[in-house]
């Protein structure tokens, strides 16, 4: 389904309070006056055109953290252009609370799957309706798990042995826009948003007739992700398998063309599952790719031509991404989707975890096979798990960069092995961001803070 993103609020009514929603449609449910009682989603159809509604769902995504990673860089000038958003560029800690994408994926994509699982059982439905019914239960538990899951990337700590008692996030199951509730612990959160995906499991069909939706291979896959960001690579690597025993087929970068914008159509035969956003920071014509980033593909990597094209006029010598999987959204927005690339990059890193060097290299030169010009890759070896391990996450970033991974990589490459600094010059000042400072995560904006009386992360 399509629908118009600049259409008005509406209205719905819940049981007992009035609660106000954006919502976004041309359909006959979400055209209704705001104000008659029969507004409230009173069939299994409403509450599908709710879910459908993909510029308050997948258009939502929280792609904060690439504007926070080491993928690209600024300029003076055009830093100076977005100093409210730049003093993120370089980890301000006394940058003023940044509204957004708290102020986005609450009001969006949580409200409105905390919308459809309250009105469900209430609509009236028919034995047959029960794929239908099953179909919108678990998509909302999807939407609300995989929503979750990013604002977790950026207002809580990483996973990690204090996870019970750091401060996760707001967990709210309900649609009334009043209800209190407290920050959970990152141990609750992340059990809330592995409960979700597991249940939504049981109830979506295997493959969905479009990628705006959500389906049972795309729960695996986002649990692969979410299993991959806690560092249990048990788990992570045996949902990859399951996502990738449905679907694994891989674009061959071959059979683009660079030149084409945006070079890479959607939908095609890797993504799974559709989302993006776009974030001031990171517009084609301010965003420049890191140098050293740019200059490790090799000429005959058809990514450096299909993901990066060259600058010109005062800025030549510079590139930009321009490969993304968003699409005509390509030019402005973040793909931060799932794909059968990414499956395949997750296993091959959990396989290598778990000291199986062999099927890791086998899963990393099956993708680079498709991304190289025909006749000219020639497989990677890897001397033993920890060298394989290195290639892959090497690969990983080349292949995912600007896919809104990076920054969740980074902060758990933090707790293991790594020590990484991330750094920014500006105007010969050098801005650092050291391996688990406190400004690896973003504070709340100070409105919910002050409102809900919770406590604010701390600088």
């Amino acid at each position: 389904m399509k629908f118009n993103k600049y259409c008005n609020h509406y209205k719905f009514i819940l049981i007992i309070v009035v609660v106000l929603c954006g919502i976004t449609s041309c359909k006959k449910f979400l055209d209704k006056k705001p104000d008659k009682l029969a507004n409230v989603p009173s069939s299994l159809s409403d509450l599908q055109a709710l879910l459908d509604n993909s510029a308050r769902i997948n258009e939502s995504s929280a792609v904060f953290g690439e504007a926070l990673a080491d993928n690209y860089y600024l300029t003076a000038s055009d830093y100076n252009q977005y100093i409210s958003d730049a003093q993120y560029y370089t980890w301000n800690k006394d940058a003023i609370p940044y509204g957004l994408p708290w102020n986005v994926s609450y009001p969006s994509p949580v409200y409105y799957s905390n919308l459809a699982l309250t009105y469900l059982p209430l609509v009236e439905s028919a034995p047959s309706d029960a794929a239908l019914y099953n179909q919108i239960q678990g998509s909302a538990l999807f939407i609300r798990a995989y929503s979750f899951f990013e604002l977790a990337q950026l207002y809580c700590k990483p996973f990690s042995s204090t996870a019970a008692t750091d401060p996760g996030l707001l967990l709210k199951q309900s649609a009334d826009i009043n209800e209190v509730v407290g920050r959970a612990s990152v141990q609750t959160t992340y059990d809330q948003i592995i409960n979700d995906l597991k249940q939504s499991i049981e109830l979506l069909p295997v493959r969905s007739s479009v990628i705006t939706r959500p389906c049972k291979i795309a729960a695996y896959a986002e649990l692969a992700r979410v299993y991959l960001s806690m560092r249990d690579y048990t788990n992570a690597g045996t949902y990859a398998k399951m996502a990738l025993d449905q679907q694994n087929a891989l674009l061959n970068y071959n059979g683009l063309i660079p030149v084409q914008s945006p070079p890479i159509k959607v939908p095609n035969v890797e993504v799974i599952y559709y989302s993006y956003n776009s974030a001031q920071l990171l517009k084609n014509d301010k965003c420049k790719v890191d140098s050293n980033l740019y200059k490790s593909y090799s000429q005959d990597d058809l990514r450096k031509k299909v993901y990066f094209n060259a600058n010109t006029g005062a800025k030549a010598g510079t590139y930009y991404f321009w490969g993304s999987y968003a699409g005509q959204k390509a030019t402005w927005g973040t793909f931060s989707g799932l794909t059968t690339s990414e499956l395949l990059l997750i296993r091959a890193e959990c396989y290598a975890k778990n000291g199986n060097s062999i099927s890791a290299m086998f899963d990393l030169n099956t993708l680079l096979k498709t991304r190289w010009t025909t006749g000219k890759y020639v497989d990677l070896v890897a001397s033993d798990a920890s060298n394989a391990l290195q290639k892959i996450r090497i690969e990983r970033r080349k292949e995912l960069v600007f896919r809104n991974q990076r920054w969740t990589d980074l902060r758990r490459y933090n707790l293991e092995d790594s020590t990484i600094t991330l750094k920014r010059i500006i105007n010969g000042k050098i801005y650092t961001l050291p391996p688990n400072d406190n400004r690896w995560v973003m504070q709340i904006p100070t409105d919910e803070i002050i409102k809900r009386g919770i406590v604010q992360n701390p600088r």
